[in-house]
């Protein structure tokens, strides 16, 4: 929405419920950083995402005007699946979530959370997803090492489950995007002009996945901005800050912000904190 001051950026003149938003919470999402994020990127023709998450920063160049191909991608199939059917099936997902929401309670809620595991068609999935982000407890994703979704439910009551303008704006979007279940260790440094990097960040949480995120995983990213750098295009990437961050990124544009952390292994770090912006540019 145009009045949510994440978004005041772009321009008053933008029509109300016309903007893509992230349609899920994600752990690190970017939405209360694009004041910062947004001046800072470089001009482009092509854009990829490696680590979409909810995608706040590609939503906010796409409201900005940016129209160029783009390729997003995770290593979530759950939440990449759900990006698809929002863009193949936006209206099926829409009357799913019509029903969870008003089914709503706590044994409904502990019923969706292996329908999460077991479905394999596209639309309901991306339906439970939506439902269980919306009210699990503080939005979080997460899964054990069996890969099963263990959130116990929040406090909300499932009024915000269904959003069908957004999610009508976001399909909309998605249209002319590419969309890939994917490891960044699959991307291409020539596949676009400019990246994104938003990996989980070292030293925090890092359940998206039953595997987790290494150290080794962090040196790879770093490597992979190395290449593209090489290879003559533009990546941004943000993360904690940290020793092992500040080394793998060495020779770069450090540059610390300030962002809002509601999730972290030790409690004194949550809460607006710094972390590095990193660019090659």
């Amino acid at each position: 929405m145009v009045d949510d001051p994440q978004f005041n950026l772009f321009g008053e003149e933008v029509r109300a419920g016309a903007v893509a938003r992230p349609f899920v919470k994600w752990v690190g999402g970017k939405r209360n950083l694009l004041d910062v994020l947004i001046p800072r990127l470089p001009q482009f023709d092509t854009y990829a995402e490696p680590f979409i998450g909810g995608g706040a920063l590609f939503f906010a160049t796409r409201a900005l005007g940016h129209a160029g191909p783009a390729t997003i991608s995770d290593f979530n199939e759950r939440l990449i699946t759900t990006y698809q059917a929002i863009r193949d099936d936006v209206e099926g997902v829409i009357g799913l979530l019509e029903t969870h929401s008003g089914n709503h309670d706590l044994e409904y809620y502990k019923a969706a959370r292996p329908e999460l595991g077991t479905e394999s068609d596209p639309t309901k999935l991306a339906a439970w997803f939506i439902y269980l982000n919306k009210t699990s407890f503080n939005g979080i994703y997460r899964v054990n090492r069996k890969d099963e979704y263990n959130v116990p439910m929040g406090t909300d009551d499932g009024g915000r489950v269904l959003d069908p303008d957004n999610l009508r704006a976001c399909s909309a979007v998605l249209q002319n995007t590419t969309i890939l279940f994917r490891s960044f260790a699959d991307v291409s440094p020539t596949e676009a002009d400019f990246f994104y990097f938003d990996p989980p960040y070292d030293d925090t949480f890092t359940g998206y996945s039953k595997t987790g995120f290494s150290g080794e995983d962090q040196a790879a990213v770093a490597q992979l901005c190395r290449d593209i750098d090489e290879a003559g295009n533009t990546f941004m990437a943000s993360n904690s800050d940290t020793p092992l961050i500040r080394e793998l990124y060495e020779g770069f544009e450090l540059e610390v912000v300030k962002a809002m952390r509601s999730v972290n292994r030790d409690g004194k770090n949550r809460g607006r904190v710094g972390e590095l912006l990193i660019r090659n540019y």
